[in-house]
């Protein structure tokens, strides 16, 4: 590899670890969510909350939103959060590339594998058919209807 590619080459790694800051810089404003807000939402609940309560203690199918940080462990995922919180693209970048930690992409249908997502922020799951298992925040995930559901499988491409 003579030089000039070498130097095109560390741009676009440079340009990714850009944009990968950026995504985890959002997913740490989500992360970072107060406790106390959420209890207290939880104690006022309304009829309306009692419902979607219901609807996310339920089994329910459950994908994967962009962008967001997962990990192989919930160690790694704290160790990765605390780099996005020192603004150390560095050591996260030294993390992704030990393939430890890792973003998700859209719309990856997943288990979570206590059952619930409720009064947590940290989820493990597993991507659905596979046997490994992963942690990421909870806003990480959507939870699709069941119309949703089959809109997804109509747009999925047929094997």
């Amino acid at each position: 590899m003579d030089k000039r590619q070498f130097d095109n080459s560390t741009e676009t790694q440079k340009g990714c670890i850009g944009i990968v800051v950026v995504c985890i810089f959002i997913a740490i404003s989500i992360y970072t969510c107060s406790d106390s807000s959420d209890e207290q939402k939880e104690s006022q609940s309304t009829p309306r909350q009692e419902t979607e309560k219901s609807k996310i203690e339920s089994p329910s199918t459950y994908v994967t939103k962009d962008g967001f940080i997962a990990a192989i462990s919930e160690e790694y995922l704290d160790e990765a959060y605390m780099y996005v919180r020192d603004n150390d693209s560095e050591a996260l970048d030294k993390l992704i590339k030990m393939q430890v930690v890792f973003l998700l992409k859209p719309n990856i249908e997943v288990i979570i594998v206590d059952g619930t997502l409720l009064g947590k922020r940290k989820a493990e799951f597993r991507i659905k058919g596979d046997r490994n298992t992963f942690w990421t925040i909870r806003d990480a995930f959507s939870i699709l209807t069941e119309e949703e559901y089959d809109q997804l499988k109509l747009k999925s491409p047929k094997e």
